[in-house]
C-alpha cells in the first residue's frame, strides 16, 4: 500500500496527488515516462527550455541541478526521494547513493 499526498493546498489544482514510492531514481540517461513527468516538471519551474523528449539529456541534467540548488537541495543531478519529493511538497532526506 502506498502512501498518497493530497494535493489540496496546492497552488497547481490539475496536479494529482503524487507519492515518492511511485518514481524511480533517474539520472543522466534515463529514459521514458517518468523522464517525461520530470521533464514537464522542470518547464513548469521555467528551468528547462529544450524539448520533453523522454530522454535525461545534458539540458535535463544542468535543468535538475539548477532546481536542487534552487531548493537547497543535495545537487547532484540524480532525481531520487529528495528531488521527487521537493517537486511534490515533501520535504525528504537524500536517498542511498550505492
Amino acid at each position: 500500500m502506498s502512501i498518497r499526498v493530497s494535493s489540496a493546498n496546492s497552488a497547481a489544482p490539475s496536479r494529482p496527488a503524487e507519492s515518492v514510492s511511485g518514481h524511480t531514481l533517474l539520472s543522466k540517461g534515463s529514459s521514458g515516462a517518468e523522464v517525461k513527468q520530470l521533464q514537464q516538471l522542470l518547464k513548469q519551474q521555467g528551468l528547462l527550455k529544450g524539448p520533453v523528449s523522454g530522454k535525461f539529456d545534458a539540458q535535463t541534467d544542468k535543468a535538475v541541478r539548477e532546481y536542487q540548488q534552487a531548493k537547497g537541495l543535495q545537487v547532484d543531478g540524480l532525481v531520487g526521494q529528495q528531488t521527487w519529493g521537493s517537486f511534490f511538497g515533501q520535504k525528504l532526506p537524500p536517498g542511498p547513493t550505492c
